[in-house]
């Protein structure tokens, strides 16, 4: 359906990419950006096209927000360089360590995620997506990106169902 959209030169709904994205992990990557508020991390980095999902974590005893993205849309240089103009780095940790760009590296091992409660905390502030069926990550992390400064952004990420599922349930 994307290839089709793509070749009359119409748009792509964003929830249908995160669908694509969804089925493309062969692309996918991991890095943990610490900073010194995980829930800016998550806020911020969901933004950024070619990121997939965020979560709230801690390694090394910082606060991090693991981000999973799609390394054929973003590399991992273009990746860090964006979470610094936010930022939301200083330090960046990977498989393997090594530094990216001007930030310090640190292997990508002991992560541990946040408690639950901590997980998404700007799609908290509205309490209705929770019960949105069918949420996939990407949808969670790109709502939550988006949550507190726009509701019809955040709700762009829905499909035609979830959002007539929110309607119907009367608590948007």
């Amino acid at each position: 359906m994307i290839s089709a959209l793509n070749a009359a030169k119409r748009p792509v709904p964003k929830y249908l990419q995160t669908v694509a994205a969804s089925g493309n992990e062969s692309n996918h990557a991991n890095a943990a950006f610490s900073m010194s508020c995980f829930w800016t991390g998550e806020y911020e980095l969901g933004k950024i096209d070619g990121v997939v999902s965020t979560e709230a974590g801690w390694l090394d005893g910082h606060e991090v927000t693991l981000v999973q993205f799609d390394e054929s849309q973003l590399p991992l240089s273009s990746l860090a360089k964006k979470a610094a103009e936010v930022r939301c780095a200083n330090k960046v940790y990977t498989d393997d360590g090594k530094s990216v760009g001007r930030l310090p590296g640190g292997k990508l091992e002991g992560y541990q995620p946040a408690s639950d409660s901590d997980q998404k905390k700007q799609i908290s502030r509205l309490p209705a997506l929770y019960s949105v069926p069918g949420l996939n990550e990407m949808q969670k992390a790109k709502i939550n990106s988006h949550a507190s400064s726009s509701t019809e952004q955040a709700l762009q990420w829905l499909s035609p169902r979830q959002r007539e599922s929110l309607a119907n349930s009367g608590r948007r």
